[in-house]
């Protein structure tokens, strides 16, 4: 099943653009975000800076946002998201952004201290590992594609999804 995002209220389209996405799932988190927000706009980033917003977000906060940001995408949940933690269901909703050349994920508890828009220059879709060699997701560059989206939810369905299968992804596209 296809996600269902939609745009803020007069949100310009971001089409073919690369962008620094988080996400706010409550209003705490949506402070960290903006804190992050504007930590990339005190290093003069060139890039549109996005936010996924869940519906934790109380409307006050979703107006800070919508402030704050380039780009608010709400989430509309599914009923079921077959165990998978909301922060991981986000980061695997973000492939799903056709509208977005290349992407770099950002957790919310980031600060960024130094531009770093060159890391919108590496090929493909990179990720760290942690010091158990596990995916480390707080910052991921990708390329959104639908295809992948779909090819992620295959893999999240129940009984899919445990610590000890996740494995370092170093997926590069080009020579």
């Amino acid at each position: 099943m296809a996600p269902c995002f939609s745009k803020s209220p007069g949100a310009t389209s971001m089409s073919c653009e690369e962008c620094w996405v988080t996400m706010a799932e409550n209003d705490a988190s949506a402070v960290k975000a903006m804190v992050l927000a504007k930590s990339l706009r005190r290093v003069v980033t060139t890039r549109k800076i996005a936010v996924v917003v869940c519906e934790g977000v109380s409307d006050i906060y979703r107006k800070l946002l919508q402030a704050t940001f380039d780009q608010c995408l709400k989430l509309d949940m599914p009923y079921e998201r077959n165990g998978v933690p909301l922060r991981f269901y986000v980061k695997v909703f973000c492939w799903s952004m056709p509208f977005m050349r290349k992407c770099i994920f950002l957790d919310y508890q980031t600060m960024v201290v130094k531009n770093c828009d060159e890391l919108f220059d590496f090929p493909g879709t990179l990720a760290l590992c942690d010091n158990e060699n596990y995916l480390e997701t707080s910052v991921m560059i990708f390329e959104p594609s639908f295809e992948d989206y779909v090819d992620l939810c295959t893999w999240l369905r129940p009984g899919k999804l445990h610590k000890s299968k996740l494995k370092p992804v170093h997926h590069h596209t080009g020579p």
